[in-house]
C-alpha cells in the first residue's frame, strides 16, 4: 500500500513538473500582455530569490503559465516554492551524500523521450520502502527523492539554455 501511494506522489510530481509548454522558443512567442506580465513577476521576486540559477525567466515563467499569467497568483505561487525551497534545503541537496540510498533505491537520468525531455527511471518494485519504513528512513528517502527531481530539473533547464528542449505532444 505504501509504494502505491508514494508511486502516485511520484507520478503526480513528474507529471506537474513535465507539463505544460516549456520550449525555449515559447519565452520568445509571448504575447506583448504575457511579456509585461513575465516583467512585472520578474520585477517583483527577483529580490527575493537567493539562487542565481532561480533568476532565470524561463524557470519563473512555468509559474506564471500554471496561474495563467495571472502575475499576483503567480507571485504566491512561486513564493510558496521559493519559501519551500529554503525549508527544504533545496540549495545544497544536490551536494549531499546519498550513497547510502543508491543500492536499495536505484535510478538513472538518462536518455530522453521522443519530445526530448529527460527520462528520470525509476524501478519502484526494486525499492524497499516498507524496510524503509521499518527502519524509520521514509523522511531520508523523501529527501533522497527530491534530490532525484531536482537533478532532473537542472538537467530540463540546462537543455532548454541549449535550445534543444523542451515541448509536450501535440494537444498538451
Amino acid at each position: 500500500m505504501f509504494k502505491k501511494i508514494v508511486l502516485l506522489s511520484c507520478l503526480a510530481t513528474v507529471a506537474m513538473a513535465t507539463s505544460g509548454k516549456l520550449r525555449t522558443e515559447d519565452h520568445t512567442r509571448l504575447t506583448g500582455e504575457q511579456r509585461a506580465a513575465l516583467d512585472e513577476l520578474m520585477r517583483r521576486v527577483l529580490p527575493k530569490i537567493k539562487e542565481d540559477w532561480v533568476k532565470d525567466e524561463l524557470y519563473v515563467l512555468k509559474f506564471l503559465r500554471a496561474k495563467n499569467f495571472n502575475v499576483d497568483d503567480a507571485e504566491l505561487f512561486f513564493l510558496a516554492h521559493l519559501s519551500w525551497r529554503d525549508d527544504n534545503k533545496m540549495k545544497s541537496i544536490l551536494t549531499e551524500d546519498f550513497s547510502d540510498m543508491k543500492k536499495n533505491f536505484p535510478y538513472k537520468l538518462d536518455g530522453y523521450d521522443k519530445q526530448g525531455r529527460p527520462l528520470l527511471i525509476m524501478d519502484f518494485g526494486d525499492w524497499d520502502l516498507d524496510g524503509a519504513a521499518e527502519r524509520g528512513e521514509i523522511d531520508r528517502v523523501l529527501r533522497y527523492y527530491d534530490r532525484m527531481l531536482e537533478e532532473a530539473e537542472q538537467k530540463v533547464l540546462d537543455l532548454q539554455h541549449q535550445g534543444k528542449i523542451l515541448h509536450n505532444s501535440p494537444g498538451s
